[in-house]
């Protein structure tokens, strides 16, 4: 969600008769919040590069990128202990985010900027922000992700509970142009 302050900037001034559609200055938007940036260079490049690569993925499988996104919101309500960070659109992105920050930023600052993460979440009692900096500081970043390859056991399993909003029982179904 967009701060107030920033609406103005992406939305064009609503005129009598216009849609909601014609309201929109953008197709999409990669927004990184203020306090991300506080840590910087780390912290900037790290998101950035995470939200760049769910861009990548949307572009390149969207109807993956649909199934992943439905499981993000909805599986906390069938399974409470899977956090976010384990819906693997956001282990591919935060993979593909330290491989990055660790070219840009070096791989010292980039395990550092990972430590001071899982200290402030643990201080503030986020458990599932720490699991995913934990995820984060652990995995190597030269980890080959096969996307739909650990999408597909999550469709197996919660295929009776998801609503994908994709016929993910079609052959190839991740092929399919998407309709949105």
């Amino acid at each position: 969600m967009l701060p107030r302050y920033l609406l103005d900037g992406f939305f064009h001034p609503y005129k009598s008769g216009m849609s909601y559609e014609d309201t929109i200055a953008f197709d999409n938007l990669i927004y990184v919040r203020k306090n991300t940036c506080l840590d910087i260079p780390v912290g900037f490049v790290t998101a950035y590069a995470h939200e760049l690569q769910h861009f990548v993925q949307h572009g390149l499988t969207p109807k993956l990128w649909d199934v992943n996104r439905n499981l993000y919101y909805s599986l906390g309500a069938f399974d409470p202990n899977i956090t976010p960070s384990e819906i693997p659109c956001e282990r591919e992105a935060d993979i593909t985010s330290k491989r990055v920050a660790e070219q840009v930023c070096g791989v010292d600052a980039t395990n550092q900027f990972a430590e001071r993460q899982i200290r402030y979440m643990e201080s503030v009692g986020a458990k599932e922000q720490k699991a995913r900096w934990v995820f984060f500081r652990d995995v190597a970043s030269s980890t080959h992700y096969d996307l739909l390859q650990q999408t597909l056991p999550f469709i197996e399993k919660y295929r009776d509970t998801v609503n994908f909003g994709v016929d993910t029982r079609q052959p190839e179904w991740w092929m399919e142009e998407c309709d949105s």
